[in-house]
């Protein structure tokens, strides 16, 4: 797999409501995205904790996965949650040069919007 540059897709007309993509592809050249508008950080105990939203497809169509992508900075373990806040995946961040790419790109976002409902362990 390998990561190509950082690619900025606008998925809506609404450009207030327009996630920023920042995409990466594997070797299957299958897109991979997290929205930079939607970087969420965890609180409290939980403030290591950096979020987005899934996206995948492929360069022409990129759609939401339904998933949120997870990562502690500090260990550099991710996990997938559905929508209820239920783990479906996890794996750590350099398992592949997806993880990877997308882990350090949550983890390196300048402002995070705080979200005290988040947690890398499903809802408590």
């Amino acid at each position: 797999m390998r990561a190509i540059a950082l690619a900025t897709l606008a998925a809506c007309a609404d450009l207030q409501a327009a996630p920023k993509l920042s995409c990466t592809q594997d070797s299957t050249r299958a897109y991979f995205c997290i929205d930079e508008n939607g970087v969420r950080s965890g609180t409290g105990k939980n403030m290591d904790l950096r979020a987005s939203r899934l996206y995948n497809g492929t360069p022409q169509s990129v759609s939401d996965a339904g998933v949120n992508l997870i990562v502690s900075c500090p260990t550099r373990i991710t996990v997938l949650q559905d929508l209820r806040g239920i783990n479906i995946g996890g794996a750590k961040s350099n398992a592949t040069d997806v993880l990877r790419t997308l882990s350090q790109w949550l983890c390196d976002h300048p402002k995070p919007r705080p979200d005290p409902k988040l947690r890398q362990f499903g809802p408590d």
